[in-house]
């Protein structure tokens, strides 16, 4: 519905200053990671620009694990007896993969919707202000977590593939999103899983790419946005179909939006506004009549 007004990067641009300014205070390490309004509404926009992004960029890699799972896991509770000759070689086939992945990703800005990487941007320009040691981490969080690795780890829900994974695929795909999530964040060690941590020399060889890799990500100009038409169509019979489903569900949870919404306009400024807030919820009274004029409305009740 946004979209369709072109007001949706306006919307998300001031979900984002909320949502920073939010945290500020309370934990930065939470941006964009709960389940509030920011959260959702960023990743369905992004999901919804991003998904022939993502089947260009990471499809043919995740087609290529799924036809050729086997090397790759390096967890010691899917073998038995793995002896450290084959462990080096599982280690270095895993990390020739996980590169492949990288790469394909990190060269990919020219083919990214302008969309994302200007809320990219966005974000950038909001935790500069708040927490600026912190912006590789939540742009790399935003980016990866939201949109690439969840990609990766379930491909049919994003176009990439139309039948499920194997089983042992599956578990390379979901071991190749958690390396490159420990890219992003810097984990080299692994408390909840120490068999990761052959992996910490690859993490710590990428992170001046990741770096790199963001300050080209959020290196877009406004004024090119501005030309650029959305990446999917909004038919009237779409809109309305999305209309009615605002509708209904705002329609289902009348009461709890009151709740959250009166005491929020009567708490809001000084007295005379929050007490004007009042009058206005409450209503106009109903004119009170006189003596004469119920007398006459009786009579006329009695002759009818």
């Amino acid at each position: 519905m946004f979209e369709s007004r072109k007001m949706t990067i306006q919307i998300m641009r001031d979900l984002i200053v909320a949502e920073v300014d939010e945290q500020a205070d309370v934990n930065p390490s939470m941006l964009l990671r709960g389940n509030n309004t920011a959260f959702k509404m960023l990743k369905g926009y992004v999901e919804i620009l991003g998904l022939d992004y993502l089947n260009q960029t990471l499809g043919m890699l995740v087609k290529f694990v799924n036809n050729n799972p086997e090397g790759y896991d390096i967890n010691p509770a899917h073998m038995d007896d793995l002896d450290e000759e084959e462990l080096e070689a599982r280690v270095a086939k895993l990390t020739d993969i996980v590169n492949e992945f990288w790469e394909q990703i990190v060269t990919s800005t020219e083919n990214m919707p302008i969309q994302i990487r200007f809320l990219c941007r966005q974000l950038q320009h909001a935790v500069e202000e708040k927490f600026p040691e912190k912006r590789i981490i939540v742009i790399g969080e935003f980016f990866f977590n939201r949109l690439i690795c969840p990609a990766i780890a379930t491909p049919v829900a994003y176009g990439i593939m139309d039948e499920e994974p194997s089983e042992e695929a599956r578990r390379v795909l979901i071991l190749i999103r958690t390396i490159l999530l420990n890219i992003v964040h810097g984990n080299q060690v692994s408390q909840k899983h120490p068999w990761m941590n052959v992996m910490g020399d690859l993490v710590l060889e990428r992170q001046d790419s990741l770096q790199v890799f963001v300050d080209e990500l959020c290196n877009v100009d406004e004024a090119e946005l501005n030309t650029v038409q959305s990446a999917y169509e909004i038919t009237p019979d779409l809109l309305a179909e999305s209309a009615h489903n605002v509708y209904m569900k705002m329609k289902e949870d009348k009461l709890p939006i009151m709740a959250k919404l009166l005491p929020d306009l009567r708490e809001t400024g000084n007295v005379a506004e929050r007490l004007q807030a009042i009058l206005k919820d409450l209503g106009l009274p109903k004119p009170k009549k006189s003596k004469a004029a119920i007398a006459a409305a009786a009579a006329n009740e009695k002759k009818g």
